[in-house]
Formats: C-alpha cells, structure tokens, sequence
C-alpha cells in the first residue's frame, strides 16, 4: 500500500512540473506576439504623425506660395509694378541667419487666423515660442481662439529668410527668399520633427516690363 502511494506522489510531483512548463511556453509564445504587436502599433503612430506632421509644414509653404502668387497676379493685372511681391509678408521679420537660433527665435511665426483669413503672425511665448496648434470638431488644423478648437500635439515654426546674395545687382530679398519651416511633436519622452525649406521666388520681375 505503501508503495502505491509513493507511485501515486510521484505521478502527481511530475504532472505539476508539467503545468508549470506548459504555463511558461504558453507565455512566451503569447508574449513574443504581443511585443510584435506594440511595436507595429508604436510604428504606425509615429508614421501618421510623421505625415501629418509633414502636411502641416507643407501647409505653411503653399501660403507663402499663394500669397506670393496672388501679390504678382494684382500687379500684373493693375499693370504696376512695384516689387509688391511680399505684400502680407512682415518683412522687417526677415532672419539674416535662421541657423543662428539665439536670432531665429526672435522671427518664429505662425499661421492664424483672424476673421475667418489667415495670417502670419509672430510668436510671442516665452522665448518667442509658438503655441501648439488646434484643430476643430472635424479634425481640420486651424489656428485662433476659437472656443471649440482642441489643442493638438503639434507645434509648427515659420523662419523667412534673407537668400544670397543676387548676380543680377539687386538685394537678395527682390528677388528670392528661403522659408523655414519645422513641425514638432512628442511621442511620450521622445521629441519628433520634421523640417521644410523652400526657396521662394519673385515671378513679378520676370514680368515687368523693361
């Protein structure tokens, strides 16, 4: 009888070890998919803010684009032709060196809008930060201070720069200048960004007449 139960304990010892070895494989093979999984999740955000990130800079460089556009469409339409290319354009804003950040910060801007148009504006945070940008009930990104806009997680930084000099004998600022833009946001600890530059270029010139 004696024996028997030894048997018995013994089968019963070996079955829980068993268990236990079971349990262990079942939570690796679990825990291997689901490190997988948060990985590809931690990817796919950082990818969609990456692009959103990018169209919001992007955004900033087809207003000056526009502007530009619109400025050199009016003169050539009221035939005059006074380099009105920048109009809407601070450009007692203009960074020397936007690479120099102790200036660059000083000429930070940003678009806002003000009765319903948009317009550059000059930073004012401390440090000449930028505020985070907003967005509205449908998901549109939109800047003001409008009461039903949330705050996103993006801030957007706009630099207009002075571009070398020109070879045709005019300032650099008649005929081009070079737009800076960055877009950053965090994801948890870590800081993301992306940066544009963009050369902007007086068409009006090539139109007037000699």
């Amino acid at each position: 009888m004696s024996n028997l139960k030894t048997k018995l304990n013994k089968k019963r010892g070996f079955t829980l070890v068993e268990t236990l070895i079971a349990i262990a494989i079942l939570l690796i093979s679990i825990a291997g998919p689901l490190v997988i999984i948060s990985q590809a999740l931690k990817s796919s955000y950082y990818s969609r803010d990456e692009i959103t990130a990018y169209y919001l800079a992007q955004e900033a460089i087809e207003y000056i684009r526009n502007l530009r556009d619109v400025n050199g469409l009016q003169a050539i339409k009221s035939a005059s032709y006074a380099n009105t290319w920048l109009t809407g354009i601070d450009i007692g804003g203009l960074a020397v060196n936007p690479y120099n950040t102790a200036a660059a910060s000083l000429y930070k801007m940003d678009l806002v809008r003000v009765a319903g148009k948009y317009q550059l504006n000059h930073c004012t945070g401390t440090g000449n930060t930028c505020p985070k940008m907003k967005y509205d009930p449908n998901g549109v990104y939109t800047m003001g201070d409008t009461a039903a806009l949330s705050t996103s997680n993006f801030t957007r930084e706009i630099i207009l720069s002075e571009a070398p000099p020109s070879t045709f004998g005019t300032t650099s600022v008649d005929r081009e200048i070079v737009a800076y833009v960055k877009v950053y946001w965090n994801s948890g600890a870590i800081n993301n960004s992306v940066d544009i530059r963009e050369h902007i270029t007086n068409w009006e010139l090539e139109k007037a007449p000699n």
